[in-house]
């Protein structure tokens, strides 16, 4: 018997016929007798078109997934069936009927994808840069679990950290360390002095901090408790207030954000003396900055290594 590959993985057998009772032209269940050979072909045709089928599928749910848009408007991809067509009538091993079903197929198939996709397409850096975000993004909602037990969702807060870090140039590892010394990541957390949220922000000074924005209203001391986006969007612009008065200075900038401002600068007058409690509220956040750094360099190199192995 000969055996030939429809495609890669799949050997079908051909050459053997199937003989029907002699007595009857028809299968005793009243089905038309068939060769061994046509319901091959059909099981030929059947598996190639489940093949496709799975391809296309799990094309169209990771582009979803991964680039999920605002204006899909844009055709990226493009499957020239037509190409394949005439591929596959260039073999002999398939039968005329296969060839006809495949030739009632559109000459293409298209699936819209979101501008931002086609633009990933031509422009590496952006390919680097999106790849960097989903690292950071997954990195930090992994410290999230670690340091919580509260039921929560550690994906969605580490997306809205990345991205309000993104927004004031900050890196989303300093500020998750912040968030760790104040909170741990307990969006209801109040302090003895009455801070709030994630970042601890006294209301008096989110609704200071909000005149800076410019381009925020202030929305009550409670919504810095039921709105993440909205408190860490405030702690992370306290922050860049805090880096131009102290000009960039981390150790002074932590100090300050503990201890406030306006004591920080008497400190650097030689008026005041750190207080032991920020000096190791400062030192706790920039040895989990540290630590997280390198770990998330170790990370991406690893990540690289594999992909690497992959393609090699």
């Amino acid at each position: 018997m000969d055996k030939f590959d429809v495609y890669p993985g799949l050997s079908v057998t051909r050459g053997v016929k199937f003989v029907p009772r002699e007595s009857s032209p028809m299968m005793g269940n009243g089905i038309p007798a068939q060769s061994e050979e046509a319901r091959t072909s059909l099981i030929d045709g059947l598996g190639f078109f489940m093949f496709v089928s799975s391809a296309v599928a799990l094309l169209v749910i990771v582009s979803f997934y991964l680039f999920m848009a605002q204006n899909p408007e844009q055709p990226a991809v493009n499957i020239n069936l037509e190409a394949v067509r005439k591929k596959l009538s260039s073999l002999n091993t398939f039968q005329d009927a296969e060839k006809r079903e495949f030739a009632s197929i559109g000459r293409s198939f298209s699936y819209l994808l979101p501008t931002s996709f086609a633009s990933l397409r031509t422009d590496p850096s952006k390919t680097v840069k999106l790849e960097n975000y989903f690292i950071q993004v997954r990195f930090i909602a992994d410290v999230i679990r670690k340091a919580t037990n509260k039921p929560m969702q550690p994906g969605v807060l580490a997306k809205i950290i990345v991205n309000e870090s993104a927004k004031h140039g900050y890196d989303p590892l300093f500020v998750s360390a912040v968030i760790m010394a104040e909170s741990r990541f307990d969006k209801k957390a109040i302090s003895s002095s009455g801070a709030l949220g994630l970042m601890q922000l006294l209301p008096s000074t989110a609704k200071y901090i909000v005149g800076k924005i410019g381009n925020e209203n202030w929305r009550g001391h409670r919504s810095l408790l039921s709105d993440e986006a909205y408190n860490i969007k405030l702690g992370v612009s306290y922050l860049k207030y805090l880096e131009d008065k102290f000009a960039g200075n981390k150790r002074n900038i932590l100090v300050a954000y503990n201890w406030g401002p306006g004591n920080m600068n008497k400190a650097l007058k030689g008026n005041a003396q750190i207080p032991g409690e920020s000096k190791r509220y400062r030192d706790y956040i920039l040895t989990n900055y540290s630590k997280w750094t390198k770990q998330l360099h170790q990370n991406r190199v690893a990540l690289d290594s594999m992909q690497r192995a992959m393609v090699g």
